[in-house]
């Protein structure tokens, strides 16, 4: 469970919940191709400009340049461990969103779902063991006054992207609406 006094991993977490509703979409539009593709190849270029901006440009960014240094500062056995893992997994993912782009522009469209639902189940199990392995890791590694200077670093990368994080969110929250997606 993570401390309260963790802010930065509360806020990793917040954003993991977003990034969790992109499985929810994906499933919904399973198909669409078939019967509406210009709705198919618009949602999915949206999903992509998500994965790209929100999940790797701000949060991964969070978590490779502003948490994760500092815990293998302060236990170097985490680089070649749960730490390494996430960031060796966050190359995958990049790599995962390539693919789907080289599907999309192929018209692959099967092609292209196939590779984003195994994106987002991996990434699922990705966030799980950051949510309840790595966080609480850096919950019991690292004293309140790190923890506080990092949650700033964060907060100041989310100023840096405010406007863009702010639009995806946004634009989320329409689409699941649009698809008519109930998250409990």
């Amino acid at each position: 469970m993570i401390n309260s006094n963790n802010r930065i991993t509360q806020l990793l977490t917040q954003e993991h919940e977003t990034i969790l509703q992109l499985g929810q979409i994906l499933k919904k539009i399973n198909g669409l191709w078939k019967n509406n593709e210009k709705k198919f190849i618009e949602i999915i270029d949206f999903l992509l400009h998500f994965c790209q901006i929100y999940a790797d440009k701000i949060h991964h960014l969070k978590e490779e340049q502003i948490l994760f240094p500092i815990m293998i500062e302060q236990n170097p056995m985490l680089e070649q461990g749960a730490v390494g893992e996430m960031n060796d997994q966050h190359e995958m993912f990049r790599e995962f969103i390539i693919e789907i782009k080289i599907a999309m522009e192929n018209k692959d469209f099967e092609i292209a779902y196939s590779i984003f639902q195994k994106y987002v189940e991996l990434l699922s199990d990705h966030i799980q063991i950051e949510n309840f392995e790595v966080f609480p890791m850096a919950d019991d590694l690292l004293s309140s006054e790190i923890n506080e200077q990092l949650y700033f670093k964060a907060l100041d990368v989310d100023m840096e992207y405010s406007r863009e994080k702010n639009e995806l969110t946004q634009k989320v929250n329409q689409l699941l609406k649009d698809l008519n997606i109930v998250i409990s």
